[in-house]
């Protein structure tokens, strides 16, 4: 009876925790296996795990998801750096941005990022400014750059592929 107690109360924790995760984004107890959220999924004001594209606003032309009308009204609500700051982990996959660091400044990219595509590569800037002063290079400028920032991107996370979806 104990351990039917035991087993029945380890499925309740592990159906919660799947309960809560769904509903929020949320890591779940250190008992429990880690279950990996992709931010994209979310609501960008409250982390809510998205179930509908019914809410929505708009980043320059691209569509940000919300969880309700009320977190869609407060981002229209925002500045237009607070906005793209919250916006960035849906709107670079849309604007095929594989990168998060900008190779010019070495500043986070947020869904103001600017796609560059350098030898059938994409790669984000941090803002126009950032893809201008990179466009202005000489093209053997351009390559050493990029090859240096990929070395101080792969010393920071581990090794970065140098295909089209490097970053």
């Amino acid at each position: 009876m104990a351990q039917s107690v035991t087993s029945t109360l380890a499925l309740t924790r592990l159906l919660l925790t799947a309960v809560g995760l769904a509903a929020g984004c949320q890591t779940p107890p250190a008992a429990v296996e880690p279950v990996r959220v992709d931010p994209a999924n979310c609501c960008p004001l409250t982390g809510t795990v998205l179930t509908t594209e019914e809410h929505v606003a708009y980043f320059d032309a691209y569509p940000v998801f919300f969880d309700s009308g009320e977190s869609a009204a407060r981002f229209g609500s925002l500045t237009t750096a607070q906005q793209a700051l919250a916006a960035t982990a849906q709107v670079l996959p849309k604007k095929g941005i594989p990168n998060r660091i900008c190779p010019i400044s070495g500043g986070q990219l947020t869904a103001a990022a600017v796609l560059v595509v350098h030898l059938d590569q994409r790669v984000g800037f941090a803002d126009q400014s950032s893809a201008i002063r990179f466009l202005a290079l000489r093209p053997e400028e351009q390559d050493a750059l990029l090859a240096r920032w990929r070395l101080t991107m792969r010393a920071r996370q581990g090794p970065l592929p140098r295909s089209a979806d490097a970053g």
